[in-house]
C-alpha cells in the first residue's frame, strides 16, 4: 500500500529506500513523494523500523539541509512534491556531500 493503493488515491505518500555501505555502515536514503495531482497536501510518516533500522538515527533532510535525531520521518507535502532524507548510520553524523542527490561519506 506505500507504493500503489494509498498514494493513488491521495491517502499516503509513496515511500521509497535505498542503501549504500561503506565498511560496516550504512546509509539508508528515503525518498517521499506525493503521488497524487487532485488531492491537497498530505501528511505521513515513517518509522524507521519499518525499513530495518531499530532505534534513534541522525536524519539529514536535504531540502532543508538540516539533520535530528529521529526514530520515525514525518513529512507533509504538496502534489507532485518530493523530499529526500539520508539516515546515518547509528553513532554517525556524517551525510557525507550534500551537494549531490545521492550522498555518501568522504573517504
Amino acid at each position: 500500500d506505500c507504493l500503489f493503493g494509498g498514494p493513488a488515491r491521495g491517502e499516503r505518500l509513496a515511500w521509497a529506500t535505498a542503501t549504500t555501505t561503506v565498511g560496516a555502515d550504512t546509509w539508508t536514503y528515503v525518498v517521499a513523494i506525493n503521488t497524487a495531482t487532485h488531492h491537497g497536501m498530505i501528511a505521513d510518516t515513517l518509522a524507521l523500523v519499518d525499513v530495518g533500522i531499530d532505534g534513534n538515527r541522525h536524519v539529514y533532510d536535504w531540502r532543508h539541509r538540516g539533520g535530528v535525531s529521529l526514530r520515525a520521518i514525518d513529512v507533509e507535502l504538496a502534489p507532485r512534491d518530493w523530499a529526500l532524507f539520508v539516515v546515518c548510520p547509528q553513532g554517525s553524523t556524517e551525510v557525507g556531500d550534500v551537494t549531490k542527490y545521492v550522498t555518501m561519506p568522504a573517504t
